[in-house]
């Protein structure tokens, strides 16, 4: 279980990481760009579009992988797990909705 654990504190620092950086740098863009997609790169630099792949694979050429969050415009919490030509498993985590053990 200690690999489990590890992952699970690791799921939930980067959550924290993804929701600041979302709230310093693109939480601005809700009144306009709500329901859009954004990539958010580690000093502030965004993608946004409409279509969630093609911001993603914009953000990992620009910015290259691991270095970036993505996120849903205004939205609170949205979870998915699906298969993706970006990597075998995506994951959308929740802000603040309880799921990730707090720490």
């Amino acid at each position: 279980m200690p690999d489990k654990r590890r992952l699970q504190d690791w799921i939930a620092k980067r959550a924290r990481e993804d929701d600041d950086l979302y709230q310093r740098y693109a939480s601005g863009l809700e009144p306009d760009h709500r329901g859009e997609f954004v990539a958010i790169s580690q000093d502030g630099q965004l993608i946004t579009g409409s279509d969630e792949l093609t911001v993603a694979k914009q953000a990992l050429q620009q910015f290259g992988p691991g270095s970036f969050a993505l996120r849903r415009i205004g939205e609170q919490a949205e979870i998915r797990w699906r298969r993706s030509t970006l990597g075998p498993l995506l994951v959308t985590l929740p802000s603040g909705s309880g799921f990730l053990p707090r720490g």
